[in-house]
């Protein structure tokens, strides 16, 4: 009989008669006691918090982490800052995976005191092993039992059930921290917005540019400090996907109003183009280098170093512009036209959202339609592009109004136009790196390794852009599919005429 079981003990006077009891029928051998100031760490979007999972760190080489209940140890490692950072594959690959790429901040601190038993019998063999976490707000205490000892793991049980514990669902440090009034802040990258069907369209846009402003604001200090490149990157989402729905909205919004919006919201952006392109390539180096024979990756090597020295000029520029009156000035503007949208709604923006927005998706669907009718092999790479950018605004209604429909559909159509997103974008990034190489090279004086360094390289995404293209027509086809098509009209609440000669849904 193997078993191992947790419980909690509310009290240090408890957790005292427990270890005596233990004493006084079995020989109670310290393995080690330790007392640890453990600082816990998560991310900017606490994405281990979220998933029942801790980071700590004593500051002196030791890393903890809790899996749900499950505590591991990992010994001479830096305090965290990135997961990158750790030494222990097993925790660097798990952690990344976790975090995203995001930095770590510390969000609290715990006195801890770890106490390891061996409990032996009278033969002073071992028959269990007893592990007991204290921090201040209770007390952990953990039983392994040990193969041959099944008796003897039954005594030790009842000690432990007979003080009458709670068992824990998950790890003490989880519970103090919860108790310590830690948890985790309302931001995520992607809000929802919870809209009722019977909302008028007006609310439910003002509603969720709100929250998509939320978004805007909270990013802007993490840009400044230059914490990590996520911070700059979904400022920017959080006002495309504004400016969005300003744009799509407007026959419910008016139209001089909505155009009001995607004009600062777009002066907001615009600072922030250059340094989102250089976090772009930067983040490629490894990737690039691998794509390249090693000849010549020191040619390569130098264009990094010029783009990381142009970045840090960059950033400096955006975080002084964030910082300036000029900026203050525009969000003070922003936030007082916010706080009165909708100030004239049309009488469509009078109506229940959940109509207008299944009209307003299906109505992007087919305009994606349309133009993918119009893409060949040899169309050009901006004729691609745009079909790309009618995908991305009919995501961002599949977003806005997901909780107006069931959620199965949404899914499946979520998956549908991911897919073909994923195809669009690695196209549209390959197109723009490449002419990116090319603007450095005639743009700048560059050495000749560099230069043969980029032709190579170019020729290598070059032939990278030529297979996505193939797979291009494949992924339209599969999303324009009759499947597709019909989950798309299911999304009325009323059914919908038949299809037209054309192939277009009808609104």
């Amino acid at each position: 009989m193997t078993a191992h079981s947790r419980w909690l003990i509310k009290d240090s006077e408890s957790t005292e008669l427990l270890l005596e009891q233990y004493r006084h029928k079995f020989n109670l051998e310290p393995m080690q006691i330790r007392h640890e100031t453990l600082s816990f760490y998560d991310d900017f979007e606490w994405h281990l918090w979220r998933k029942n999972q801790l980071l700590a760190s004593n500051n002196q080489g030791l890393v903890l982490r809790v899996d749900n209940s499950l505590l591991s140890f990992f010994d001479r490692e830096k305090p965290p800052v990135f997961a990158k950072d750790f030494d222990n594959p097993q925790l660097r690959e798990a952690l990344q995976k976790l975090t995203k790429g995001r930095r770590l901040f510390p969000m609290a601190e715990l006195e801890v005191e770890f106490c390891q038993y061996a409990v032996r019998n009278k033969d002073l063999k071992k028959v269990c092993d007893l592990n007991v976490i204290l921090t201040g707000y209770g007390t952990m205490v953990e039983l392994k039992a040990l193969r041959g000892y099944d008796k003897e793991y039954r005594q030790c049980l009842n000690i432990v059930l007979n003080g009458e514990p709670n068992e824990l669902e998950h790890h003490i440090f989880l519970n103090s921290l919860k108790l310590l009034g830690i948890h985790p802040s309302d931001y995520t990258a992607r809000p929802k917005f919870k809209l009722a069907p019977e909302l008028d369209t007006c609310d439910a846009i003002a509603l969720i540019a709100q929250k998509l402003w939320h978004n805007v604001r909270s990013n802007e200090e993490g840009i400044i400090r230059d914490w990590d490149i996520q911070f700059l990157h979904q400022y920017r989402v959080a006002l495309r996907r504004m400016r969005a729905l300003f744009s799509q909205m407007k026959q419910s919004l008016g139209k001089e109003e909505s155009q009001w919006f995607k004009t600062h919201l777009a002066e907001l952006a615009r600072p922030t183009n250059r340094l989102r392109d250089l976090d772009v390539y930067l983040k490629s180096e490894e990737n690039y280098l691998s794509l390249i024979p090693h000849s010549f990756h020191e040619g390569l090597q130098k264009l990094f170093k010029d783009l990381s020295r142009e970045r840090h000029q960059e950033q400096k520029k955006l975080a002084a512009e964030l910082r300036s009156p000029e900026y203050r000035s525009k969000i003070s503007l922003l936030e007082s036209h916010l706080a009165l949208c909708p100030k004239s709604p049309t009488k469509k923006g009078h109506k229940p959202v959940l109509k207008l927005a299944a009209r307003q998706i299906i109505s992007r669907y087919n305009a994606i339609s349309m133009d993918a009718l119009e893409i060949t092999d040899t169309s050009p790479d901006e004729q691609v592009h745009e079909v790309r950018l009618g995908c991305k605004k009919l995501r961002y209604l599949l977003e806005f109004f997901a909780d107006l429909f069931p959620k199965q559909q949404i899914r499946l159509l979520l998956k549908a136009l991911k897919q073909l997103q994923d195809n669009l974008g690695e196209f549209n990034d390959l197109s723009v790196q490449r002419e990116s190489l090319e603007q450095y090279l005639e743009q700048n004086k560059v050495a000749p390794d560099t230069q043969a360094a980029i032709h190579a390289l170019n020729g290598v995404l070059y032939n990278r852009q030529q297979q996505e293209r193939a797979r291009v027509r494949a992924q339209l086809e599969s999303f324009l599919s009759e499947d597709v098509r019909q989950g798309v009209e299911s999304l009325m609440p009323k059914p919908t005429a038949p299809e037209t000669k054309t192939g277009r849904l009808s609104v």
